[in-house]
């Protein structure tokens, strides 16, 4: 793009945000670059309850008792993407959010500062149970204690070395606890629809000394004193107070805290139903993808397909879909699942796990319908392997490898007590194969529970090649010389 045409591009998003703001500050919160009022519900500073609830460290908070009295302050640089967040229509912008961009109203009442009504809102009709007001604060008892103290501050840094604006928020909070209070928010957050509109670009946590309580007080009393009684012969000099201070940090998120496991963050349940099972040659006549957290559902995506072809009347007895519901109501084929493999390697390259029961069949079945329509493949929009994938099928044979009987969804959801409302639907069964790795992970938490996601993806590798291995040598004994059984994973 030439110089003066990104040159004036930028001039005018820009102008665009800072009139945007100037309109709207008169009345209420300030407009971030997104056009949205930002930063609408905070805790109640004139309230000491709030704060000691909220904010300030206390000696039972579970802290070191050296941070009592300061608090946590953390710091991220998100970067907006405006260009394309100006592409999406004003209705979906509106329901990502969850307000409305106007007067910054919660969807369904009148006032920017109107208190969202979840409790009778439990399907997200109204306020969609992914939007961002929704995720940050659920108003249930149980996060009431993670609500956080915020200001974000616009920033504008010109044009990028892409000819992009730099635009942004420099987003500032303070907590009591990090851990287990601003992670367990953004752990929520990272469920948000994957749009990458925002882009945290830096940041970083730092210790708020507490202040200092009178004329015989000093700044960092509590932190030297700690410091000389782990190390009374160390000079006043060497117990710098930025030393102590990185060390109240560093001992607050390891002294009795655990990290969240993947089972408990956002996974992403992907589920195909077809014209047959071969993946080479069979169509897809629905899809969906589940957003969860843990084995709690957020959100699905449906579609229904034309495959382009008869579906047999086996298949549609499986599933309940015919040719003339197919014909009549069903996406054209192509289309249909362009959409799907966007939303699928969004969902990947945000870092999301996707949970599937017999991966190969799904993701290699999908990636047919790619070339078959001359779409790009997943690894190709990916920029490298399909990855990270869980296959709840894969993890049951590997750890309960012995055991007798099938291993359908159906009979595993029995196994683990999963209920399966509607089998063979897609989002039914997309949401139980992630039920089914949580339920694994919690019952196998050293094979899979405990197990970083790229551990896990590798060691799925091994236990389908050497399920296929064994697989075919029995084959190739007792039924069929020539048997094969195709040993990659997630993949074929």
């Amino acid at each position: 793009m030439p110089e003066r045409a990104v040159g004036a591009r930028h001039s005018r998003i820009t102008a665009a945000t800072r009139h945007s703001q100037s309109r709207a500050r008169p009345t209420g919160a300030a407009r971030n670059p997104l056009g949205f009022k930002d930063g609408i519900e905070n805790p109640d500073t004139g309230s000491a309850r709030e704060l000691d609830e909220l904010v300030w460290v206390g000696e039972t908070t579970g802290e070191p008792r050296r941070a009592a009295g300061g608090s946590y302050q953390v710091i991220r640089a998100i970067r907006t993407q405006v260009g394309p967040w100006g592409e999406v229509a004003l209705q979906r912008q509106e329901r990502i959010i969850g307000r409305c961009k106007a007067d910054g109203a919660p969807l369904g009442r009148t006032g920017e500062t109107d208190t969202p009504d979840f409790g009778h809102d439990p399907d997200g009709a109204v306020i969609a149970l992914d939007a961002h007001i929704r995720l940050a604060d659920p108003r249930t008892d149980a996060t009431r204690a993670e609500r956080v103290l915020r200001r974000a501050f616009t920033y504008d840094r010109g044009l990028d070395d892409q000819g992009e604006p730099e635009l942004g928020l420099a987003f500032c909070c303070y907590r009591q606890d990090v851990v287990r209070r601003f992670e367990a928010v953004q752990t929520r957050l990272a469920a948000e629809p994957p749009a990458r509109f925002p882009r945290p670009t830096g940041g970083g946590c730092f210790y708020v000394l507490p202040g200092v309580q009178d004329a015989t007080d000093r700044l960092g009393r509590s932190l030297l004193a700690a410091g000389r009684a782990r190390c009374p012969s160390a000079p006043p000099a060497a117990l710098s107070v930025g030393r102590a201070m990185i060390g109240a940090v560093s001992t607050s998120r390891t002294e009795g805290h655990t990290p969240m496991s993947w089972w408990q963050q956002p996974l992403v349940g992907f589920d195909l139903e077809t014209t047959g099972t071969d993946p080479a040659v069979d169509r897809i006549v629905t899809a969906a993808l589940v957003d969860t957290v843990g084995a709690r559902r957020l959100s699905a995506t449906g579609w229904l397909l034309d495959p382009g072809v008869p579906i047999p009347a086996e298949a549609a007895a499986i599933h309940g879909i015919g040719d003339d519901l197919a014909r009549s109501k069903g996406r054209p084929a192509k289309e249909a699942v362009e959409e799907i493999a966007g939303a699928l390697c969004e969902r990947l390259a945000a870092g999301r796990p996707v949970v599937a029961f017999n991966a190969p069949f799904d993701l290699s079945l999908l990636d047919a319908e790619l070339h078959r329509h001359g779409l790009a493949p997943l690894a190709e929009r990916l920029g490298g392997p399909v990855a990270p994938v869980l296959d709840a099928l894969v993890i049951d044979r590997a750890v309960d490898k012995y055991r007798k009987g099938s291993r359908t969804l159906q009979r595993v959801c029995e196994v683990y007590g999963v209920e399966l409302t509607d089998a063979h639907e897609a989002g039914s069964d997309a949401l139980a194969a992630v039920r089914v790795a949580v339920a694994l992970a919690e019952r196998y938490p050293a094979e899979v529970g405990d197990v970083p996601l790229a551990v896990l993806h590798a060691r799925q590798i091994d236990w389908h090649r050497a399920w296929a291995e064994s697989l075919e040598a029995w084959l190739r004994r007792a039924k069929d010389p020539q048997a094969v059984i195709d040993p990659r994973w997630p993949l074929r």
